[in-house]
């Protein structure tokens, strides 16, 4: 965020003058695979977009954290690490890189000068410059930089990659959390054009050209003074039923039935650990999971590849302890974001 207003942001030019982005990092950057088309594999750098809001009951463990997250999509394809081709959408610290001559940047193979065996970037913009690895994290705390992808911030993607941002609902809590479709499959309902024109274009889309073939995009999607109070232009609209939206965005329905790919799926359930009596100050094992929405992006490789609009899950396992008669402390020591 800036430093003075607050403000959500990217980089320095997001803010007002005199301000700077301080970026706040969810995780090391997050490598998604995609078997079935690998060229859609992406490269995921998680921010945290505001100060986080939750509680937790010291005597049982029972927490909730209110932590939204915006995520910029890299989409390189897979081979941007040499030693890992055809396998990595993200570039990984690793160790044993030659550094200069003919094969700079590539595993060693027990070379001697110039060929020094250290651990370095494989891949990205700062390939074959000194990172820290996980060989480096010890239990309970971790060096900045340590992931165990093996991404790390100290190897981030090509900027030139970076084809959107998706904000990300984030409310974790220990509890159980279950999403259950409607008849159309439906889970995360976005207002969208099926009957009207049948584009399939979600409303927001900002297409002032029309180039994607949306209706009235000029209109309803970037001109919001013109409709009322409507959502800005970008912003998809979210609905319960048809009864929410208006043509030609008439139909309440998210990208495709079910979830995850699978049409199928009729029901989502996350259920987390609660991590027991803190009040011992020691450290307690604890899982915090959520079910939530991700609206489209209206980036077509982005939305393809994940399946956006649509559902989201995410379990969390890691430590809880307190660590003042005022607080909490929670350590989040793996994820499994999906």
């Amino acid at each position: 965020m800036c430093s003075g207003s607050g403000d959500p942001c990217a980089q320095d030019a997001d803010c007002p003058a005199l301000e700077v982005c301080n970026i706040c990092y969810f995780g090391a950057p997050l490598p998604i695979f995609d078997a079935e088309i690998p060229g859609l594999s992406t490269c995921v750098i998680n921010t945290i977009t505001r100060d986080s809001l939750g509680a937790v009951d010291c005597s049982s463990g029972d927490s909730f954290v209110d932590q939204p997250l915006n995520s910029k999509v890299h989409l390189p394809g897979v081979d941007v690490s040499p030693s890992t081709p055809g396998q990595q959408p993200c570039p990984i610290c690793v160790a044993g890189n030659c550094e200069g001559g003919p094969n700079d940047g590539m595993p060693c193979a027990g070379q001697s000068t110039p060929y020094d065996s250290h651990t370095c970037c494989d891949g990205g913009v700062d390939s074959s410059t000194p990172c820290t690895d996980d060989s480096e994290c010890t239990s309970g705390s971790c060096v900045a930089g340590c992931s165990v992808f093996p991404t790390t911030h100290d190897c981030p993607p090509d900027p030139l990659t970076d084809v959107g941002v998706i904000p990300v609902p984030f409310a974790l809590s220990t509890g159980t959390d279950t999403a259950i479709t409607d008849s159309n499959g439906t889970f995360c309902g976005l207002c969208r054009d099926v009957n009207a024109e049948g584009s399939n274009c979600f409303e927001g889309n900002p297409d002032p050209s029309q180039s994607a073939g949306c209706p009235d995009s000029t209109v309803i999607a970037c001109e919001p003074a013109s409709m009322g109070d409507v959502s800005a232009c970008g912003d998809a609209v979210p609905c319960r039923t048809d009864a929410d939206c208006r043509a030609p965005y008439e139909t309440c329905e998210q990208r495709n039935p079910g979830a995850f790919r699978d049409a199928t799926v009729t029901t989502i359930t996350e259920t987390g650990v609660m991590a027991g009596d803190l009040r011992d100050w020691a450290g307690h094992a604890a899982t915090v999971s959520s079910v939530f929405c991700i609206q489209s992006s209206f980036v077509p490789a982005i939305d393809v590849q994940g399946d956006v609009g649509g559902p989201g899950a995410v379990s969390l396992p890691g430590e809880s302890r307190l660590l003042s008669p005022s607080g909490a402390f929670v350590e989040l020591a793996d994820d499994a974001l999906r």
